[in-house]
C-alpha cells in the first residue's frame, strides 16, 4: 500500500527527529547548515549531472513552476482582500499560500513514490521553487519594510543549491566525465540527503511552539491543502506535462507549506505564530491528503 511505502516512512523518520528534538537540545542551525550547504547541492548536482532529461521536460518544470507559484500567490491576495486581512497577517498568508516544502519533503516522496527517475524530475522542480522562494518569498516578505530593491538577487547568490544545478547541467552539456573517485564522494554524500532533510523536518517541527489553533489558521490550512493540489493537476495539463513528469508534478504542487516561508515570517516579524501554526497542520493534513494524491496518480 502506498501509505505504508511511502507517506509512512517519510513521517516516521521526520517523527524521529521530532522526537529527538523535543527530548534534546540538538543545535538544529548546524544540522541545517550542513543541509543546506552540503547535502542538498550533493543531491542536486546528481540529479542534474546524470539525468537523463529532455530540454523540453525542463521547460515544461520551469513553467509549471511560474504559473503554479504565480496563481498561488495572487489567489492569497484575493483571500485577503476578501478576509481584510491586516499587512502582516497578509504577508503571512501569502507566504504560507504560495511557498511549498518541495525540498525535506517533497524530494523524499519522490524517491520513495517515483524511484531515481522520479527524483531527477522532482531535484529540477525543486531547484525552480528555490529561485521563487529567494525571489518572490523575499519579497513578500519584506514589502513595506523598506529594504534594497537588490535584496532578493543577494538572497539568490546565496543559496548554493542553485550553484550546483548550474554546475550540474553545464558539466553535462559539456560531457565532462567526472574521476570515478570524486563521483564516488559526491554519489555518498547525495545519499545521505534524505534521511538528513527529514530528521530536520521533524526537528524544526519541534521548535513550534503553537497555542491553541485559531481560526485563521485552520482556514488557510485548508484552503491551500484543497487548492493546491487541484491548481498542479491543472497547471500540469497546461504546460503538456504528462506521463512520469506530471504525475511528480501533481505530487509536488500538493506539498504544504514550506518552513522557509515561516522562517521569513520570523526574520521580518510578519505574523510568526500564524505562519509556524499553518506550516505544522498543513503538514499534519498532508499525511492524509498526500495519501490519497499518491494512490491517484499511482
Amino acid at each position: 500500500m502506498i501509505f505504508f511505502d511511502v507517506t509512512l516512512p517519510v513521517f516516521l523518520v521526520a517523527g524521529i527527529g521530532y522526537l529527538f528534538g523535543r527530548l534534546t537540545k540538538v543545535d538544529v542551525r548546524s544540522l541545517g547548515r550542513i543541509v543546506f550547504t552540503l547535502f542538498g547541492p550533493a543531491l542536486i548536482f546528481r540529479a542534474v549531472y546524470a539525468a537523463d532529461v529532455a530540454p523540453t521536460e525542463i521547460a515544461r518544470i520551469g513553467g509549471f513552476a511560474l504559473v503554479y507559484h504565480a496563481v498561488l500567490f495572487i489567489a492569497s491576495r484575493v483571500h485577503g482582500r476578501l478576509r481584510g486581512f491586516d499587512d502582516d497577517t497578509q504577508a503571512a498568508a501569502s507566504l504560507v499560500y504560495t511557498l511549498g516544502n518541495h525540498g525535506t519533503y517533497g524530494l523524499p516522496v519522490a524517491l520513495f513514490m517515483f524511484g531515481d527517475r522520479g527524483l531527477e524530475l522532482a531535484a529540477i522542480f525543486f531547484v525552480c521553487a528555490v529561485l521563487i522562494q529567494a525571489t518572490l518569498g523575499v519579497g513578500i516578505a519584506v514589502w513595506r519594510r523598506g529594504e534594497r530593491p537588490w535584496t532578493a538577487l543577494v538572497g539568490i547568490l546565496r543559496v548554493p543549491w542553485v550553484y550546483a544545478f548550474i554546475l550540474g547541467l553545464t558539466l553535462r552539456l559539456v560531457g565532462v566525465t567526472l574521476p570515478a573517485g570524486l563521483w564516488r564522494a559526491i554519489d555518498l554524500t547525495a545519499d545521505g540527503a534524505i534521511p538528513a532533510q527529514l530528521i530536520l523536518l521533524g526537528l524544526e517541527l519541534s521548535r513550534l511552539r503553537l497555542g491553541t489553533i485559531a481560526w485563521t489558521t485552520t482556514e488557510l490550512s485548508l484552503v491551500r491543502t484543497i487548492a493546491a493540489p487541484l491548481l498542479a493537476l491543472a497547471t500540469a495539463a497546461a504546460v503538456g506535462a504528462n506521463g512520469l513528469l506530471a504525475s511528480v508534478l501533481i505530487v509536488q504542487g500538493s506539498m504544504p507549506s514550506a518552513i522557509n516561508g515561516m522562517i521569513l515570517a520570523i526574520r521580518y516579524d510578519r505574523r510568526p505564530v500564524l505562519a509556524a501554526s499553518v506550516v505544522f497542520l498543513t503538514t499534519l493534513l498532508s499525511l492524509g491528503s498526500l495519501t490519497l494524491i499518491l494512490h491517484w496518480v499511482g
